[in-house]
Parts: structure tokens; sequence; C-alpha cells
């Protein structure tokens, strides 16, 4: 007799609205048989979707259902579902799939990036640094003649590719947006043309989505 034990509940996890997240449910044979099985939708969702709905488990070997899940409203939705074997005595085997939509996962995934990438840039420049404070103890006069700011702010070669690495951590703007370095506005949260500093990070996290900024508001008064 072949075991199959699936779980009884199955999360998806937090998901943005309009996207989708896969999961699947692994069937798997451990004797010389195959096994036909019958996926049934005991309560219907239609975030969820199922496929195949039949099939075959070969002989020692597996099959999967797949479950997409695609969020249309910020609520938790819930699928639950039947899997039965073509085996002798058995029985349906129950499983709940859940998955939520959650507000500002494409911020929080770009501010993860951001601050992970500039986190790498940091530390490249310290190794920088050191190095060249390294190579220029061994010449007092290059020491001498170097100038604080110019350490401070690097080359402006460096400057330049920083800068760019750092646009692409963005959604897809207009040329026109980055010359004109305007923000860009997504699900009601303003991001600056480049995330170059920690500050525009911060700047990023402490905005309520929907709401104006300080400096929006101040404009409007002055234009009055």
């Amino acid at each position: 007799m072949n075991a199959v034990s699936l779980p009884k509940r199955l999360d998806l996890g937090k998901v943005a609205i309009g996207e989708t997240v896969t999961k699947q449910l692994q069937l798997s044979c451990k004797v010389s048989l195959d096994f036909d099985f019958k996926v049934t939708i005991v309560k219907h969702n239609k975030c969820f979707t199922v496929e195949p709905l039949a099939g075959t488990v070969p002989a020692n070997g597996s099959a999967a259902v797949t479950i997409s899940f695609t969020p249309v409203s910020l609520r938790t939705e819930e699928l639950q579902l039947e899997v039965l074997l073509s085996e002798y005595n058995a029985q349906p085997m129950p499983v709940t799939i859940t998955g939520s939509a959650a507000p500002n996962v494409i911020r929080d995934n770009i501010l993860a990036t951001a601050t992970a990438d500039l986190s790498t840039l940091q530390q490249h420049r310290q190794t920088q640094q050191l190095q060249q404070t390294g190579s220029s103890s061994n010449s007092p006069s290059r020491r001498t003649m170097s100038s604080p700011a110019k350490s401070r702010s690097g080359s402006p070669g460096q400057l330049t590719r920083g800068t760019r690495q750092r646009n692409t951590l963005l959604p897809a703007m207009t040329s026109r947006q980055q010359q004109q370095g305007q923000d860009l506005v997504l699900d009601g949260t303003y991001f600056p043309a480049a995330l170059s500093t920690q500050h525009d990070i911060n700047s990023v996290l402490n905005q309520q989505p929907g709401k104006l900024r300080t400096k929006d508001i101040k404009s409007a008064i002055a234009t009055r």
C-alpha cells in the first residue's frame, strides 16, 4: 500500500496585489504500481488556480499539483480542496490553502534591495580607503599633498559609477525624469531619482502613502 502524506494547511504568504506566487503539492509513489489521483475543490476562490485536477502518479515516481495565488484586494483568501488516490480503501486528503495581499510589498522589496546594495557599496569604499591609506603610508609627500575633500568624495568616475548602480535599484524611469531629478511615485510613495544615501532610504521608509510630504505642503502654501 502506498502511503501519501499532504499538509493539512498550506500558506502562500503575503503577495502584492496583481502579482502571482506558486507552490506545489507533491504526490509520491514508493511502490511499483501507478496510481491515479483526483483533486476536488471543496471551497472555490477565484484568486487561486489549481492544476491539474486529475492525473497519474507513476510507479516509484512523483507528480505535482500546482497552486497559484493572485490577490485582487487587501484581504486574506482561502481555498479548500481534497486529493483522492485510486487505491484500495483510500480516503480523501483535505488541504486548506491560504494567501494574503499586503500593502507596500513592492516598496519593501525595493527598499530591501537598495539597503543591501548600499551596504555593499559602503563596504567596498571602506576597503578602497584602507588600501589607499596603506599605500600612501610609505609616501609622506603624497600623504601631505592629498586633499581631504577629494578623499571623502572619491574620484568623479567612482561617483558616476555609484550613481548609475543605485539608479538601477528603482523601477524604470524615463530619461526626462532622471535628467530633471524628478521623484518616482509608486503606490502613493515618493522615491528619489537615486537612492544614494541612507537619508534617502529613511525618507522613503518614514513616508505615509497617499499623504503629502512636508516640502509639498510648503510649496502649495508658497504658491498661494
